[in-house]
């Protein structure tokens, strides 16, 4: 089994997280796709940031839910991010997700969104979210994750066919199984959790295992040995060279 190389929130470590700049240096250094994070602005669009608030990533202040479109739209989402390897100021406004599928349906790409509504419920994001997916004919290379499994639960009764991961940062019991009784095919798992148990469970019950954050040579090596199938990595470039 070929483990496959998922670039978390784009080529993170170089790059500002969740720009359509990441992505496409990701792509660019040999990714198979590209993970990232979607929340709902206070005029209903689909956008792609990390946190809640913006305050981290961008030069601006604000929770997402609080603020339109057309005001994030202002900010740059380059804070942080020093001269060390230097961009053009382009591509690092805060993506729609429209956006990103409008670029990734050219390419031969993969796509995991991360629905985060585990502090805001964001009423209508699944809905939306698959409607853009199923716009764009992506549906055969999306993965919908979440760290709320009820979000999808809901996937699942919208969009039977949907794949979807179970997100977690904690040892589950028998997570296969898990996985299997509520018909999700992908387990997502925090690397550091990830005892044989785990891998053997998931192993046994056909689940795909997809790990996150893996970001040291060493860590990639060890589980590329594994039955892992996706090493979600902010480093596109190692993970390339180790893989």
């Amino acid at each position: 089994m070929v483990c496959k190389i998922i670039a978390h929130r784009g080529f993170s470590s170089r790059y500002p997280e969740n720009t359509l700049l990441a992505f496409k240096k990701a792509v660019e250094f040999g990714c198979d796709g590209i993970e990232l994070d979607v929340h709902l602005t206070r005029d209903q669009e689909v956008v792609i940031c990390h946190d809640e608030s913006i305050d981290r990533t961008s030069n601006g202040h604000g929770l997402i839910k609080d603020l339109t479109l057309a005001q994030l739209k202002q900010y740059r989402f380059d804070k942080g991010y020093d001269s060390k390897d230097p961009f053009e100021l382009v591509d690092i406004q805060i993506p729609t997700l429209s956006e990103l599928l409008e670029w990734l349906k050219t390419k031969n790409l993969e796509v995991n969104i991360e629905i985060k509504n585990n502090i805001f419920s964001y009423p209508g994001i699944v809905e939306k979210v698959l409607n853009l997916v199923t716009t764009y004919g992506v549906e055969d290379r999306t993965i919908i994750s979440s760290f709320n499994h009820y979000t999808i639960q809901e996937v699942k009764k919208q969009m039977r066919n949907m794949k979807c991961g179970f997100l977690t940062e904690t040892t589950q019991l028998d997570p296969g199984r898990y996985c299997y009784d509520y018909q999700v095919e992908c387990y997502h798992p925090d690397f550091q959790t990830l005892i044989p148990q785990v891998v053997e469970s998931c192993r046994d019950h056909q689940i795909e295992l997809n790990v996150w954050t893996v970001n040291q040579a060493n860590q990639m090596k060890a589980l590329a040995a594994l039955p892992v199938h996706r090493i979600i990595t902010n480093e596109v470039a190692l993970a390339k060279q180790i893989l």
